[in-house]
């Protein structure tokens, strides 16, 4: 699945997601009451492993270990984001350790994911965490087509595909879907003005530094998203950089 960012780390990274699904929570053995404090140990698991390579770690979920060498290792430890779909708790979380966090966006406001970002950075400040290692991503459904009303119109058709292919959410009518097409809302298909200036207004709410674009959803033709691909190195990552350099 091609999913396209105006930003290049050039490295590998790790992204510990808390998913909205517990479908596989009684093939492992554990309990829907548990699913907080069970996330919480296995990314404080993770960041154990992460930072040394013996690890001393006792919890409920788990037999103990008791310096265990964990191989192989990374040449440096790799950068951990914590991933959510906008759960206050895991942004809260993802503060208070300092870790940058990647949320992974449907629908909702420019304004609303602001109170995310206030939140993240409070909780941060709050716990006293190093603000040189606090980050925000957002990966989101979109599309770059020269043509911006073609280009909705093709990616809704293929988004509603996946929906129904994947049986969880219900395919609105285009009605239904319009406002989280157009500005002020969070599927960021159209042509490259406007995408540029809605993730420039995104930024200004929710101060994001990536922006992934999820694109060959529900069967899109790869021609197709080669070229939105193209759109968004050539037309768009330049608008929201020239923008966001100005303002800096």
């Amino acid at each position: 699945m091609a999913t396209a960012s105006i930003v290049s780390g050039g490295r590998v990274e790790i992204i510990a997601g808390r998913g909205s699904s517990a479908d596989s929570f009684p093939l492992f053995g554990y309990g829907l009451d548990d699913y907080d404090r069970l996330y919480a140990d296995k990314l404080g698991l993770l960041l154990a492993i992460n930072d040394g390579d013996r690890v001393s770690w006792e919890s409920p979920f788990r037999p103990p270990l008791k310096d265990a060498l964990v191989v192989p290792r990374p040449d440096a430890p790799i950068p951990i984001w914590l991933g959510t779909g906008g759960n206050p708790d895991s942004t809260v979380r993802a503060g208070q350790a300092g870790l940058p966090v990647s949320y992974g966006i449907l629908s909702g406001t420019p304004q609303r994911w602001g109170q995310f970002g206030a939140l993240y950075r409070e909780a941060a400040r709050q716990a006293g965490a190093d603000e040189s290692s606090l980050a925000i991503s957002v990966a989101a459904h979109g599309f770059v087509g020269r043509d911006g009303r073609a280009a909705k119109a093709l990616f809704f058709h293929h988004e509603q595909a996946a929906y129904a292919a994947a049986g969880r959410f219900a395919a609105p009518s285009w009605r239904d879907a319009a406002p989280n097409y157009s500005p002020g809302g969070m599927v960021f298909a159209g042509d490259p003005e406007e995408i540029a200036s809605r993730i420039i207004d995104l930024h200004h709410h929710l101060g994001h530094t990536r922006h992934f674009l999820q694109m060959d959803i529900g069967g899109m033709p790869h021609a197709e998203v080669l070229k939105s691909i193209e759109l968004l190195r050539t037309e768009v990552a330049p608008r929201v950089r020239a923008e966001l350099s100005s303002t800096t």
